[in-house]
């Protein structure tokens, strides 16, 4: 490119490339020549919310990989993904109905293909954040939706048994209930998220207690939770790229769970019509 790129610009490309020269390189010319970035003044900017849309070329390269393993581990993956970027191996276990040591024998492998690679102990990570992009696109709405619905209700019972629920528990819930279709059944666990959350960032009383707070959950990657504490802070553009990386492909629905956290601080605040907006806007 001739000419400087915004930082928002820069700091999304970083977090979508990972810093991997050839994902960067890629995203950058899908970008320019889809026209979503414009050069200005003071740089190339993007109008609008830049979502995860992977090139033809990342797709072509990773579904070679993909190609090398057994089916078995491709479709553990692909369910993996709807998960999030790091999930646990128990959960997955129960949303497939297989046997705990079953999924691990799949995840051995994809870890040898360098697809993924285990953190703490039953605890799995995608390698890079455009693999689990690709898996995901690559699952039918129709089963996406089931697939949220599936993790919501193994989290909410799991999570039940424990007493009682924290903040980044019930966004986790509610994020899933949301892109499950179900956002009726969400608004309960979208609320309590939203009740907590606020006396967690009442307590960081420095601004700096609150970025080492959303760097954990960037660490963590942690999506939902941080959609949800930037939202809070009125960070709507830093929110709307946390709910991209919630939900890694480009779609009507990659924003829903911020519109309807939107339309729960709206309800809130009694704003009746603008929550109804909002979550008439995250069906």
């Amino acid at each position: 490119l001739c000419g400087s790129i915004r930082g928002d610009v820069g700091l999304l490309l970083y977090t979508q490339s990972d810093g991997n020269p050839f994902f960067a390189e890629e995203l950058m010319r899908n970008w320019v020549e889809t026209n979503v970035l414009v050069q200005g003044e003071n740089g190339w900017y993007a109008p609008e919310l830049l979502a995860c849309t992977l090139p033809s070329s990342i797709i072509g390269a990773l579904r070679r990989r993909f190609a090398q393993l057994e089916p078995e581990a491709v479709s553990a993956l692909r369910a993996a993904a709807i998960i999030g970027r790091t999930f646990d191996l128990a959960l997955l276990a129960a949303i497939e109905n297989k046997e705990i040591e079953l999924i691990e024998e799949r995840l051995v492998e994809a870890a040898q293909a360098q697809l993924v690679h285990p953190e703490q102990e039953g605890t799995y990570t995608f390698h890079h954040d455009t693999i689990r992009a690709s898996l995901y696109a690559e699952v039918s709405p129709s089963r996406r939706r089931r697939l949220h619905e599936a993790i919501g209700r193994v989290l909410e019972e799991r999570y039940s048994k424990n007493g009682a629920k924290s903040a980044y528990e019930l966004a986790a819930i509610a994020f899933h209930l949301t892109l499950s279709g179900n956002a009726a059944h969400a608004v309960a666990y979208n609320q309590q998220a939203t009740e907590q959350a606020l006396q967690i960032l009442a307590a960081e009383e420095t601004n700096q207690c609150r970025v080492e707070l959303i760097k954990r959950c960037e660490q963590q990657n942690a999506y939902p939770w941080l959609t949800l504490l930037l939202s809070l802070q009125g960070s709507w553009r830093e929110a709307e790229h946390a709910a991209v990386r919630a939900h890694p492909i480009s779609s009507p629905e990659s924003l829903s769970f911020l519109w309807h956290i939107r339309g729960c601080l709206a309800f809130q605040q009694q704003d009746y019509p603008v929550a109804e907006h909002y979550f008439r806007a995250a069906r």
